[in-house]
């Protein structure tokens, strides 16, 4: 909850997909990093993702059970959303089918369909009606849009570099105009705007390996955050050295390790400030 709790999720040690399922632990602190309780309120095979919308019920990614699971703050299951049979997108609302659901693979989309889903990897609520948003993710290149009950709206997004195209939808949230959203295309290295409306994309921002968006109520600022790179190739480096030529590059490009950029809610283009994380 912004200003009051931050919650975390803990991945499993095994992250192959045939994973055994394994509990969430959701930890919320207050401001001062005090943790105020703990649940495990549902069950996961590697979870991935969590957001708070408006009405404080958490959206929690499971992105190799191919689940999104609302919960209320105690940890009550309110509803699960899981692929369905052909084309279609299941949604579980009783204590007896979401219990039976958790903890497992739903069997996914095949790779790079555009149905739901292939390792969805976040999810946002649009405040103004309940609507949510799902990225889709590691083994899909769209968005899925869907009513406050679940009911399908639409679906965006191809594989490509291309404005509205994606290399692996990371997160999402809303923008502050409030009919729009912000999603980080992570290894397209840069966030794009959509309307919500019919999914255009409306602007493109340049961001190294953006693994993460969120806006800052208070300002409308947009903050993206930028992921290190493990690669020799983008760290300058080459063959034939056994450190692969890392060390060269904090010499001569400090700004590629992991860091947070600032930017304006008009044109978001506009790089406001930067903190650089350093860590090789």
């Amino acid at each position: 909850r912004p200003g009051r709790h931050r919650w975390c999720a803990r991945l499993p040690a095994n992250r192959q997909l045939d994973t055994v399922s394994s509990p969430v632990l959701v930890v919320p602190a207050d401001s001062y990093g005090s943790n105020t309780g703990r649940y495990q309120g549902t069950e996961f095979v590697r979870p991935h993702a969590i957001s708070v919308d408006h009405e404080d019920n958490l959206w929690l990614t499971d992105d190799s059970g191919n689940t999104i699971t609302k919960c209320d703050r105690s940890g009550k299951r309110l509803m699960m959303v899981i692929p369905g049979p052909g084309k279609t997108t299941k949604i579980l609302t009783t204590e007896e089918e979401m219990e039976a659901q958790k903890g497992k693979v739903a069997e996914g989309s095949l790779k790079q369909s555009g149905e739901t889903f292939n390792r969805p990897t976040d999810c946002c609520v649009d405040p103004a009606n309940g609507d949510f948003f799902i990225t889709d993710g590691y083994g899909n290149s769209h968005v899925h849009h869907f009513k406050a009950d679940g009911t399908f709206v639409k679906t965006w997004g191809e594989p490509g570099t291309d404005p509205g195209q994606f290399n692996l939808p990371h997160n999402l949230c809303m923008h502050p105009d409030g009919d729009k959203i912000i999603v980080s295309d992570r290894e397209n290295n840069r966030a794009q705007i959509f309307k919500t409306s019919d999914g255009s994309c409306t602007q493109v921002i340049p961001s190294h390996r953006c693994v993460s968006v969120c806006v800052d109520k208070s300002t409308s600022n947009i903050f993206l955050a930028e992921q290190a790179t493990h690669s020799n190739v983008q760290m300058g480096g080459y063959l034939g050295r056994p450190d692969g030529g890392r060390k060269d590059m904090l010499g001569w490009t400090p700004n590629i390790g992991a860091r947070v950029t600032v930017h304006g809610p008009s044109n978001a283009a506009e790089l406001l400030c930067f903190v650089s994380l350093r860590s090789f």
